[in-house]
C-alpha cells in the first residue's frame, strides 16, 4: 500500500479443468492490479473497532490455455493465449499486530479465449475466439513485515 487508500500488487494464478476422461485444460496467468481500500473509503474499519476491513481491486494480465484435448488436430495449437481482466473484492480479519486472515473473490474475463473448458475449440471449425469467464475464491493468511510491519496498510 502506498497510501491508506491506494496499492498495487501483482500475482501468479494457475487452475485445471478436467471432466472425467481427465480432458480438459491448464490455466496459467499473470496479472498486475491496483488495490483501493473500500473499508476505509465507507469507515468499515472504525465501525468495527479496526477488526474487519474489505479492499477492491482491479488488473490487466496474460493468460494461457494449454489443451490436451484429443479433438485439437496436430496442424492446430494446443495453446490458447489471452488478455486478461479481473475485479474483485478482498475482505480481512484482523488476528494479531502483523497477521491478517483474507478472503479473495474475483472475477476474470478472458478476451480471445478460443477453447471451452472441456479443451476443445468452441465450435467444430476449429478456433474462433470469444470472450469468456470465470470466478475465483481463495482464503489466506497476510503477515506484515518490515518497518511498517504492523497492519498500518489498512487497520
Amino acid at each position: 500500500m502506498f497510501n491508506e487508500y491506494w496499492g498495487v500488487k501483482g500475482d501468479f494464478g494457475h487452475d485445471e479443468f478436467y471432466n472425467d476422461a481427465d480432458e480438459g485444460v491448464k490455466y496459467n496467468r499473470l496479472t498486475a492490479h491496483a488495490i483501493y481500500n473500500l473499508g476505509r473509503y465507507i469507515s468499515l474499519p472504525d465501525a468495527t473497532n479496526g477488526y474487519f476491513n474489505v479492499l477492491a481491486h482491479g488488473g490487466l494480465g496474460v493468460g494461457m490455455f494449454k489443451s490436451n484435448s484429443p479433438t485439437i488436430r496436430p496442424s492446430q495449437r494446443d495453446t490458447d493465449a489471452m488478455g486478461d481482466l479481473i475485479l474483485g473484492l478482498t475482505p480481512q480479519f484482523w488476528l494479531a499486530e502483523n497477521l491478517a486472515l483474507h478472503v479473495d473473490a474475483a472475477y476474470t474475463v478472458h478476451f480471445s479465449q478460443h477453447f471451452n473448458y472441456s479443451g476443445e475449440f468452441r465450435t467444430p471449425y476449429g478456433p474462433k475466439a470469444f470472450v469468456g469467464g470465470q470466478f475465483n475464491a481463495s482464503i489466506g493468511l497476510t503477515l506484515y513485515l518490515g518497518r511498517n510491519r504492523s497492519d498500518n496498510d489498512w487497520r
